[in-house]
């Protein structure tokens, strides 16, 4: 994925966006789907999810510095908790950047809106 509508030299955290099939939203805030994934050559977990009020959940990846506006980045994600996924397919919505660090950025005052990367809805299978 191209960090193209990110600010340059702004911090923002990382978050994917998705749905488990059939699942409805529940009363706790937060939800435990320890999320397996890899960036690079690093394997990583993401344990719990934030459910947002549009029935969509939210769990943060990781926190990024662009350095520059064409940088890329690479997620494999592979597996979601049984506990809470069962078998049931898993929808993504898309990835979102959020930017966290604008303190010494003053051109980026304005910069709350959040980006995101549509990726299509694709599956992702629990396992």
């Amino acid at each position: 994925m191209k960090k193209q509508f990110t600010s340059p030299s702004v911090k923002h955290k990382v978050y994917l966006i998705f749905r488990v099939c059939g699942r409805r939203k529940s009363q706790a805030k937060r939800m435990y789907v320890n999320l397996k994934y890899k960036t690079g050559n690093e394997t990583l977990h993401a344990y719990f999810a934030t459910w947002r009020e549009d029935g969509w959940m939210m769990i943060e990846l990781f926190q990024s510095l662009n350095h520059k506006e064409d940088a890329d980045f690479e997620v494999l994600l592979e597996s979601f908790s049984r506990c809470y996924c069962g078998s049931s397919s898993i929808y993504i919505e898309g990835i979102e950047f959020q930017a966290i660090d604008n303190a010494n950025h003053e051109e980026t005052k304005g910069f709350k809106e959040v980006q995101k990367i549509d990726l299509n809805a694709e599956k992702v299978h629990c396992s």
